[in-house]
Parts: structure tokens; sequence; C-alpha cells
């Protein structure tokens, strides 16, 4: 008997929580549809704590939470959402993409960069204005992380559609002077150096080449001792002339003898021109000065492979390996070295994972 009575008493009270949260999920409804934010948040969360599972509601929650930029909590409920939610449309791209924004609104700028990649994809064929803006933080993210030629990369993709918003003009300018900052961080005594050269990268990247040549100039003359603006017209004169790029990066580094980035980029362009034996003190130096700068690694074990030293070359290449798994010219450099040193099978390795790389790269065009 007492068994069926605590039976009956369980069923009563699961009946309740159900009445009870499907009158909270009615109030929620309503309180949102009535603009009441506060209200249907503190509905929602209620509603929640009786019934987890609830998907619709974590999403709506997180969306609210959003909206009110309450950032930590709109993240966590929208991977609630999206641990709940087996699609990959509708809402659920939308949830990836705001917790992508959530997670750079908090700084969190790391894990930040998967959600905006993945978003932008999930929205590219429904929402080309969203995924435009997904990427535009993907790049100032990249830039937060001191990734800045990622990011210039990014900017080139946006730049052909892309409106020059002041905005815009800083944040190129920041990517490409090494400013790992946000736009409105940036004091107002600097905002328009990286305004400047903003606007002259975006001209160069909108393939308007007399116009970014004159940004470039008018920036040299008015801010020449700005550390990066030769190196970053260095950057985007790659694809049309090595020699003036090359040229561009000695005279940066002329201003900053110091500048490691500089030199490894000048050590690649001389071993691209076939100047091993010119590239090897460059890379050492950006070596000396940076030794977890990736391409001066690859540099200079390109330059050692090149000039004899096979074994030392491994070593360098294999260090760049380890600061950038992902790089191809490391993996196909590293392919060329194993079998000049009789290593075939790290050879083949290499050479295949560098293939599968390119093949991945190209499918994401």
């Amino acid at each position: 008997m007492c068994f069926v009575l605590a039976l009956a008493a369980g069923s009563g009270a699961a009946q309740s929580d159900s009445g009870r949260f499907d009158e909270l999920a009615a109030q929620a409804e309503s309180a949102r549809a009535a603009n009441d934010a506060q209200r249907a948040i503190a509905l929602y969360t209620e509603a929640e704590k009786l019934n987890p599972q609830w998907a619709e509601g974590w999403w709506q929650l997180g969306l609210l939470e959003f909206q009110g930029e309450a950032y930590p909590d709109a993240r966590r409920a929208l991977t609630r959402f999206l641990d709940l939610s087996a699609a990959q449309t509708g809402p659920a791209a939308q949830a990836v993409a705001l917790r992508g924004l959530c997670a750079f609104e908090m700084g969190d700028y790391a894990p930040s960069l998967g959600d905006l990649a993945r978003g932008r994809e999930l929205l590219a064929a429904s929402d080309h204005e969203t995924a435009s803006y997904l990427h535009f933080r993907e790049a100032q993210a990249l830039t937060q992380l001191g990734r800045f030629e990622e990011a210039l990369g990014v900017y080139t993709a946006l730049a052909k559609t892309a409106e020059a918003s002041p905005e815009l003009k800083i944040s190129v300018g920041l990517a490409g002077l090494h400013g790992a900052q946000l736009p409105g961080d940036v004091v107002a005594s600097e905002q328009p150096m990286y305004a400047a050269a903003g606007d002259a990268a975006l001209r160069w990247m909108k393939g308007d080449e007399a116009g970014g040549r004159q940004g470039f100039a008018e920036l040299f003359a008015r801010y020449p001792a700005t550390v990066n603006a030769h190196y970053l017209f260095g950057l985007l004169l790659l694809a049309e002339d090595q020699a003036e790029a090359a040229a561009e990066c000695r005279r940066e580094l002329e201003i900053v003898p110091e500048n490691a980035d500089a030199a490894a980029f000048l050590a690649w362009l001389l071993l691209l021109e076939g100047h091993p034996e010119e590239a090897l003190p460059v890379a050492r130096k950006a070596v000396a000065r940076a030794p977890a700068l990736p391409r001066a690694q690859l540099a200079l074990g390109r330059a050692l492979a090149e000039t004899g030293d096979v074994a030392g070359g491994i070593e360098h290449l294999e260090t760049a390996l380890r600061l950038q798994p992902e790089d191809v010219e490391t993996h196909a450099a590293l392919a060329e070295t194993y079998s000049n040193a009789g290593r075939k099978a790290d050879a083949r390795r290499e050479r295949m994972t560098s293939l599968e790389m390119a093949k991945a790269s190209l499918a994401q065009r």
C-alpha cells in the first residue's frame, strides 16, 4: 500500500511540474512577444529548470541575453541549445554564429574563431550580409591574437565587396601595422595613421594599384618612422613583384633593424629568387630576434638545407612545423629536405600531408 501511495504521489508531482512548465513556457513566450526581455529571461530560466531538454527555450534565452549584451549567459544558453539540436540549419546555424560573437565580445578570441568560421559557412548561402560580418569579426579576432598576416588574408577577401568604412580602414591598418587592438581602443592621436595604412591597403586589395601606391606614398611621407608600414606594402607586393617586395622589406629594416617579421620575409623572398646564400644571414638574424616566429624558422631551415647543411635545415624546419603545424609550405619544405637526407618514408609522409592540405584549401575557396 505504501508503495502504491508513493507512486501516486510521484505521478501527481510530475503532472504538477508538467503543468507548471507549460504555464511558464506560455508566459515566457508572451513576455517575449511583448518585448519584455527581462521578464521573458526570468520565465525562460524558470521553465528550463523544470525541463532542461527544452531546446526552443534555450534558443530564445540565448537570443534574448545576446541582445541584452549578457554575453557569458548567452554563450551558455546557446551552447545548451546546440547540444540539444541535431540540425545545422535555421536557428542552429544562427546559434553557432551568435556563440562565436559572444566569445568575441568577451575577449575570448581563440575559441571565437571556430564558431565564427562555422557560422559563416552555414549562413553564406542564405544570409550573405551576416556571413560577411562574421568574416570581418574573424579578421579582428586574428589581429587580436597577433595572427596579422592571416587577418590581412581575410581582409583581402572582404575588400572585393565591402564598403571602405572608417572602422574597416582602421581594422585593416591595425592588422597591417601589427596593432593588436580593436578600432574603438585606438587612441585618437593614432587613428589617422591606422586609417591611412588601412585605406592604402584596401585600395590595393580592391585591385586599384595606382590608388594603393598613392596611398602608401602618402603614408610614408606623413608617417616616415611608422613600424611595419614598408613591410605591409612588401607583403601586398608579393604577388606582383618579388623584387620590389624585397626592396620594401629592406626599407623597413633600415627604419627598424630589429624587425624580425621583415627580416624573415626578406629571407623568404631571397629563397624564392634562388639566393639561399644571401638569405642565410638574414634568416639567422630573424631567428635570433624571434625564435618563435614560424616563418623565420622556415626560412632558416630552407637556407641551411639549400647551402649544404641538411641536418641543420631539418632541425629548423621541424621547429617551424611545431610552431605552425598547419602550414603547407613547411610540410612541402620538409618533404624535399627529408628526401635529400635519404629519409624516404618521412619525405613521403610530408609530401602526402602537403598535397592533402593543398586540396583542402582549394575545396574551401
